[in-house]
């Protein structure tokens, strides 16, 4: 069997993937939440194909790097699994709490991922699945702070830096539709200047 990446690195790694899994869960929020969606809503008909396709693409992506950062597999890189690495005897119960604190948001993702994304089911429908799992953007945001601070927490305890959530991507996303917004605008006006 192949030998674990140094202690170290896998912490740094997980609270990474925690990083990283906000972003798609920002990015996937940006489409679906009502407010956002009222200030884009241009450029989401405008280009419906794409961002609908970009919108599902993300909350996959956020379902699977979430369920990996708390996949039990003894293999797995992840926070349970560092946090018994870590604490094999006497664990911090703050953590603790925390980690139990997200089984059931959890479970709901595990619904989803297990239904819809890593494996298809055939005898659970789309809406089906997402009434099973019974989660809300609020829960599954809480999920995405809870990784970072349970992964900080570890990272503190041996010395290591913290990791923070990054606000560039989110940024970047609205300052694009904001553009493309923008480029529809100008197009259209165009369009209509050539039509005279």
């Amino acid at each position: 069997m192949a030998q674990p990446l140094p202690l170290n690195e896998r912490l740094s790694l997980a609270a990474q993937l925690a990083v990283r899994t906000k972003i798609f869960f920002d990015t996937w929020w940006l489409f679906e939440n009502a407010e956002e969606r009222a200030a884009i809503g241009g450029v989401l008909d405008e280009y419906y194909e794409f961002l609908r396709f970009d919108q599902h693409a993300h909350f996959v992506a956020f379902c699977v790097h979430v369920c990996g950062l708390f996949d039990e597999e003894p293999r797995a890189n992840s926070l349970p699994n560092l946090f018994e690495e870590l604490f094999p005897n006497s664990s911090p119960s703050e953590l603790e709490t925390q980690l139990k604190g997200t089984r059931k948001t959890l479970r709901g993702v595990v619904i989803l991922r297990n239904n819809l994304f890593a494996h298809r089911s055939r005898s659970v429908s789309y809406k089906r699945a997402f009434e099973l799992a019974e989660v809300t953007a609020n829960e599954l945001r809480t999920l995405c702070e809870t990784s970072l601070s349970v992964a900080n927490a570890m990272l503190a305890s041996r010395g290591l830096p913290a990791e923070e959530f990054a606000a560039l991507p989110l940024e970047y996303a609205r300052r694009m539709l904001a553009a493309l917004g923008g480029s529809n605008a100008a197009t259209h006006e165009l369009e209509r200047a050539s039509d005279c």
